[in-house]
């Protein structure tokens, strides 16, 4: 054991915290609520420092990832251990008795032996873009079910109890899916707080917490792109150029990079076209043109992609230019 080293064992329940610490500074045994600030109330009256405090916690579902967000976002090495490590841990001790104290107990001491995964910042990024991209794979189920609901419902079904049964069933499971993409929305929030690249994009009309998150979180660093073009590539918003003899034409949208990103953008470009008063302007100049609504609104999404490129990459936020008339 590192002898110059104190450490902290972290139990998590949804409402709660029970927390161990032994070491040089410190020893004892603590209750908390689960939340941000009573967290950070704590480091500070105990006077818990990363340069000589580990910290650990076991693994659950979700509840873990307050306190495993305020230790590494505070630069403190956390580990995250297996709740299998601690289940074998109590069934091999003599009591075989699992309370709140003493699984921090166990804890605590599983660290001290070095056991558990280090998590790191960028590992919190990824986290919260595996939260949102399962979001939005529920988003687009629940979508589905909603149209094949729609279409049932136009059936003369008076008298058939089975399409009776179908559709209340659906409607159940749609019910339980907007419980879980809220559960989602929840998790996201807590994995890291908004970064500075998400508040700067959310300056931008049509990306509000959720889609500022999807790119910021997709893109991750936005300058290993030279220019706003190389970006529009990787999104995938770029349109396709054939060449016909001496003649260059662009044609449909070339798909050829994220698809969660694309999808994030062609979302915000239709708020975007009802917010900002250019991007109504050139929306609207491009359907007068007769282009499809659909293609009108990539227009819209390359035009965001230079505009998010432009903000996080200048580190400035966007301002909502009003059209003059002369």
């Amino acid at each position: 054991m590192n002898v110059f080293k104190n450490y902290v064992g972290i139990d998590v329940s949804s409402k709660k915290l029970n927390i161990n610490i032994v070491g040089n500074d410190n020893n004892g045994d603590y209750e908390i609520p689960n939340d941000k600030k009573s967290l950070k109330e704590f480091i500070k009256s105990q006077k818990i420092s990363p340069d000589n405090y580990v910290v650990g916690a076991e693994s659950t579902s979700r509840f873990h990832l307050t306190c495993q967000e305020t230790f590494v976002l505070s630069g403190f090495e956390f580990r995250l251990l297996n709740p299998i490590l601690t289940g074998k841990r109590i069934s091999g001790s003599i009591r075989k008795k699992k309370t709140d104290i003493s699984d921090a107990r166990i804890i605590t001491d599983l660290i001290m032996r070095g056991e558990g995964n280090v998590i790191s910042k960028k590992q919190l990024e990824i986290d919260k873009r595996t939260v949102l991209r399962t979001r939005k794979t529920i988003v687009n189920h629940r979508t589905s079910i909603k149209i094949l609901l729609k279409n049932i419902k136009l059936i003369d079904h008076k008298n058939d109890v089975r399409i009776k049964e179908t559709i209340a069933s659906l409607t159940k499971l749609v019910g339980k899916m907007e419980k879980t993409i809220s559960e989602l929305e929840d998790i996201a929030d807590n994995c890291t707080a908004d970064t500075t690249d998400e508040k700067l994009i959310k300056s931008i009309p049509g990306f509000a917490t959720n889609l500022a998150a999807v790119v910021s979180t997709e893109v991750g660093d936005f300058n290993r792109f030279p220019s706003s073009t190389q970006f529009k590539a990787y999104v995938g918003i770029d349109p396709k150029v054939t060449q016909s003899g001496d003649k260059l034409k662009n044609g449909k949208i070339t798909k050829r990079g994220n698809a969660h990103l694309r999808y994030a953008f062609y979302l915000a470009a239709q708020v975007a076209r009802c917010h900002d008063p250019e991007l109504k302007a050139f929306y609207e100049k491009k359907k007068s043109e007769g282009k499809p609504t659909r293609v009108a609104i990539c227009a819209v999404s390359r035009k965001l992609c230079e505009r998010v490129y432009a903000v996080v990459t200048k580190q400035t936020p966007y301002e909502i230019r009003q059209l003059s008339f002369s």
